[in-house]
């Protein structure tokens, strides 16, 4: 009996969320009650944000590796005694892997869902777009959830982990892109930020110039840097939007390079462009240091 399964690619997304994972306290803020509310208060309810899909992603992933390793002990047994009670085991076994493996891909898209949804910076066209393909991409790994109960036979369970190793490109190329998109979001809502500081800061070194109170020459030219490390951040920002690109092409020269390969270069240009950002903000705090009193 030949057993299918995708621990190493598994193993990979789990490795790309833990990458974007970032923990906030969050804040209870209560409400007006009356006073019989007050002295018998109900429970708040918990926000179903980022941080609470994260944690129900930890939970289902700790669960699908108890799974697992019970299956990779009953089909080891399954192997060596080739009994009727060893293959029930063995079925029994794979069965709640596979399901708990399709736990994990369900929670890991909802979190990756709100995490899209909490970043600034990304357009709504794009937020939407990416929304509609992972509802459906959770809707196949819940269809795929549910029929694993009607499997009948070992071979049958063999068939459904072979539809969810055939389906998985669709599931890491989507996540490779939203991974991507995140970032690049909170990027331009920094260079954003920046360009809007810049542009008052020119503004007051034209009336410090014009009044004569202060030789701005040495600002003019932190202010020039500033402009030009905000400009080639935007070039890598756009660079890295072409490989973005390249996740979701058909174009048989980009579907022969591996999705991980793409991201790490998509990654990689998106630090380029954070540093670039933070180089500008250190010239910005140069020229303000010089003219904030004047």
């Amino acid at each position: 009996m030949r057993y299918v399964r995708i621990t190493a690619i598994l193993s990979a997304v789990v490795f790309l969320l833990v990458g974007i994972v970032s923990v906030h306290a969050q804040d209870a803020s209560p409400s007006a009650s009356s006073a019989a509310a007050t002295a018998s208060p109900s429970p708040t309810p918990e926000v179903f944000d980022f941080n609470k899909a994260y944690k129900d992603y930890v939970f289902v992933t700790d669960q699908y590796n108890v799974a697992h390793s019970t299956y990779v002990l009953a089909r080891s047994q399954y192997f060596q005694a080739k009994t009727l009670a060893s293959q029930a085991k063995a079925q029994d076994a794979t069965a709640k892997m596979l399901i708990a493996r399709d736990d994990v891909m369900k929670a890991y898209l909802v979190a990756l869902r709100l995490r899209l949804s909490e970043t600034d910076g990304v357009s709504d066209t794009t937020k939407q777009g990416l929304f509609t393909r992972i509802d459906t991409d959770v809707a196949f790994w819940k269809t795929h959830h549910d029929r694993i109960d009607s499997a009948a036979s070992l071979q049958d369970l063999t068939s459904d982990s072979n539809s969810a190793k055939l389906h998985f490109p669709i599931t890491e190329t989507l996540s490779y892109e939203v991974l991507s998109t995140i970032p690049q979001g909170k990027e331009f809502v920094l260079r954003n930020q920046l360009a809007d500081l810049l542009s008052q800061t020119k503004t007051k070194i034209s009336k410090i110039r014009a009044n004569g109170d202060l030789d701005t020459s040495e600002s003019e030219r932190w202010v020039l840097q500033t402009d030009q490390k905000l400009t080639r951040s935007q070039d890598k920002e756009i660079a890295a939007q072409d490989l973005i690109s390249k996740l979701t092409s058909t174009d048989p020269t980009n579907t022969n390079q591996k999705k991980s390969v793409i991201y790490g270069q998509v990654t990689q240009t998106l630090v380029d462009s954070l540093q670039y950002l933070k180089e500008a903000s250190s010239y910005l705090k140069e020229v303000l240091k010089r003219i904030k009193y004047k």
